[in-house]
């Protein structure tokens, strides 16, 4: 799989929806995190931090997102069901 070199144009269209709910830094890894989920075919931390080999960062940056990051679950959530909502599909 060739790698990334920038975060994919749906990801940049709808995640600012999910901003609010990180700081800068986990905003950015979530992007990276939802671009990997969506292009890769290996779904592991590893494989997804592979995946942007320009911008090849520590695996355990996607990992503090997942287990230690302050986010509130519940304002993901609720931007989740925002954009759901606001989209005519759902």
């Amino acid at each position: 799989m060739l790698p990334l070199v920038d975060i994919p144009d749906i990801v940049q269209h709808y995640a600012p929806v999910f901003a609010s709910v990180f700081s800068p830094q986990a905003f950015h890894q979530f992007q990276r995190y939802l671009s990997g989920l969506i292009v890769s075919e290996n779904k592991t931390l590893e494989g997804l931090n592979r995946l942007f080999g320009l911008d090849t960062r520590n695996q355990r940056s996607l990992n503090r997102l997942l287990t230690e990051s302050p986010f509130d679950i519940q304002a993901l959530h609720q931007a989740r069901l925002a954009l759901l909502q606001s989209l005519p599909g759902t």
